[in-house]
């Protein structure tokens, strides 16, 4: 279960990470995404998530390891290419 609790998550489609994201209450939303309210993120098949007091640092984390082990590139539905 979902916690309504701040942290990171992680959104997959056919397991590609598509979105890294940020909120204030994970439940609140995974559900805004699962019930297609953001046309990037529609037909995203999975998800992960960690509850953090810093969710900004661990989006960071995860952006950038997703850019070094993808050439520089983000998911999908975060932008295209690393900002410099």
């Amino acid at each position: 279960m979902v916690p309504a609790a701040s942290g990171a998550y992680r959104l997959y489609r056919e397991g590609a990470v598509i979105l890294i994201g940020i909120a204030l209450d994970l439940r609140a939303a995974l559900a805004e995404h699962r019930e297609g309210r953001h046309a990037c993120t529609r037909g995203a098949t999975a998800f992960g998530f960690e509850v953090s007091p810093d969710p900004v640092a661990q989006q960071r984390k995860w952006l950038s390891e997703h850019a070094r082990s993808n050439a520089g590139n983000l998911p999908e539905c975060n932008g295209r290419r690393k900002p410099s």
